[in-house]
């Protein structure tokens, strides 16, 4: 089973009702806020964790040093170590698979300027060869490229000043986030009672879990706080 869609496997015989809620959650976008999806399946048991990367590493833009990058680096791996994220009270339950989705991992604009720089200086260089047999004719070139490239520079300042200010107001409206999908093999998944939540003890920007349950005997939502982190696994049994 596909586990980025372990929900709407999962709840196929159960209401729609808490499908569309969790819809509008994984839209919201909140720091300090999550959505924690928990589905029951036979012996399977499948957790989702759907967060913003402010809540985890305080930033949500792309590593901009080595401290940064070590900090999102070390996370990423606690994150592919569900056994200290969740405690089972109840029966043993083994991790069989782990997925993670990060929509700040995308490096396509790096490749892109280096591509271009490499562009940019082919073009320089042809430039130059074809200036090289008339000297007349290059001082000619040269000035009407000087009082062309004059006006471009002016307008390209222009361009570059509103670029600044976009990127500026588009790096305050940017979000990115991570979700992660994990599937568990229990020992006796009947006698599963409770999942201690521990993100709240590793990760201070959590401040709110959006808990929504799915099992054999229906749904269930919760919300888990740094103070009451445990889920009644009863309610879906």
């Amino acid at each position: 089973m596909k586990i980025t869609t372990l929900i709407a496997a999962v709840a196929a015989g159960f209401s729609c009702a808490l499908m569309a809620q969790t819809e509008r959650d994984l839209e919201s976008h909140e720091h300090g806020h999550a959505l924690l999806n928990v589905a029951i399946d036979s012996e399977l048991l499948f957790i989702e964790l759907d967060t913003p990367w402010n809540n985890l590493v305080g930033f949500e833009h792309k590593p901009n040093n080595s401290e940064q990058q070590t900090l999102v680096d070390n996370t990423l791996a606690q994150l592919n170590n569900p056994g200290e994220l969740f405690e089972f009270q109840g029966t043993k339950c083994t991790v069989v698979d782990t997925l993670v989705e990060n929509s700040a991992s995308d490096d396509t604009d790096d490749h892109h300027d280096e591509e271009h720089a490499e562009d940019k200086h082919s073009d320089d260089e042809h430039h130059d060869e074809g200036h090289e047999g008339d000297e007349h004719a290059d001082e000619a070139a040269h000035d009407e490229h000087d009082e062309d490239k004059h006006g471009e520079d002016e307008h390209h300042d222009d361009e570059h000043s509103e670029s600044d200010h976009k990127d500026h107001d588009d790096e305050g409206e940017t979000h990115s986030s991570v979700r992660v999908s994990y599937s568990f093999e229990c020992d006796n998944i009947a006698k599963l009672s409770t999942i201690n939540v521990t993100l709240f003890d590793l990760w201070t920007g959590f401040e709110e879990l959006d808990a929504q349950l799915i099992g054999p005997t229906g749904q269930a939502a919760n919300e888990l706080t740094p103070n009451a982190a445990s889920l009644d696994i009863s309610q879906i049994q």
